[in-house]
């Protein structure tokens, strides 16, 4: 199986799959993932060793992930998109990506006119020659 945005050269182990941690809240929103990735020849983790090590370096991060809920997913996914969890199935969703202008640059907003008083009028005043 070719695993997209990985690659080895020489003589390094073949990726043989990459597994992931979502932790999510309530609704499905991913608020930390972390990647473990299996290469060939290694021994398996459990998914209680991958856990520790997740959360001992979101707490390095100033992330705590205690209170969150985790998805241990193992199929294959798109790492370049964003994702949140289907909590009822208990899998990972990919989402569409935002919708963006055709132009790469917005045109700037028309400005208003700025509407202004009239300036008064000094009176002038003319120097006497000494």
């Amino acid at each position: 199986m070719a695993i997209p945005n990985f690659t080895s050269t020489g003589d390094a182990p073949r990726v043989v799959r990459i597994e992931a941690l979502a932790f999510h809240d309530a609704a499905g929103n991913i608020r930390h993932m972390h990647h473990h990735v299996v290469l060939e020849g290694a021994a398996p983790r459990s998914i209680l060793d991958m856990l520790d090590d997740v959360k001992a370096h979101a707490l390095a991060l100033d992330n705590d992930v205690s209170k969150l809920r985790v998805l241990h997913v193992r199929e294959p996914f798109n790492f370049s998109a964003r994702h949140r969890v289907d909590v009822k199935k208990g899998v990972l969703v990919e989402l569409s990506a935002p919708a963006r202008p055709r132009n790469a640059s917005a045109p700037a907003p028309k400005k208003r006119p700025v509407k202004r008083k009239p300036a008064k009028s000094k009176p002038v005043r003319s120097r006497k020659a000494k």
